[in-house]
């Protein structure tokens, strides 16, 4: 992944920190509970549970319609800090690891030259599927200011055109004097 797509991850990082505020917001302010669902007909019914262990729960009238869908939102509320804090936990481990692993030698030379490349290679162009997200990424990469040939490398191959590591040296030669 080229670094072009790190402020990316790190914008996804903050738009998802800004949801986790304002689900834990939500959550603190509404009453919290179980709610078991049943459907009769057209009808749904609503049962409080007092535990998760308590299977059957309490018979909620149409009155109390409203708290039972707010329980309900609650508990997906819940759900979704989870998710979002493992997600948010996820992206800063790859963001660390991957700004670690940046140090390699072909990454310094790269960036020693004072231009910043990247460097994709599709490997199964012969799949149309994957020849179609190639053409998005082209696209993406265009997008972010990089172009084929200016500063950023392709390479690519099929299983009947391996790419060939004397491709390779001479792509490195070209871009890497």
């Amino acid at each position: 992944m080229p670094a072009v797509f790190l402020p990316q991850i790190e914008a996804r990082i903050t738009e998802l920190e800004e949801a986790l505020k304002a689900k834990q917001f939500a959550v603190k302010k509404n009453p919290s509970g179980l709610v078991r669902i049943v459907r009769r007909g057209k009808s749904l019914l609503f049962y409080k549970r007092s535990s998760p262990s308590d299977a059957q729960g309490t018979y909620m009238p149409r009155s109390q319609e409203k708290l039972a869908r707010i329980l309900i939102q609650n508990d997906y509320d819940q759900k979704s800090i989870t998710a979002i804090e493992a997600e948010i936990k996820e992206l800063k481990v790859f963001l660390k690891a991957y700004k670690e692993k940046c140090s390699d030698t072909v990454y310094q030379k790269l960036t020693s030259t004072r231009r910043e490349f990247a460097w994709e290679h599709f490997g199964m162009m012969d799949d149309p599927d994957y020849a179609a997200r190639a053409t998005e990424k082209l696209e993406l990469y265009a997008e972010n200011g990089f172009f084929p040939g200016k500063n950023l490398i392709i390479t690519m191959e099929t299983p009947a055109k391996p790419l060939s590591s004397k491709l390779l040296k001479s792509v490195i030669k070209t871009y890497l004097k």
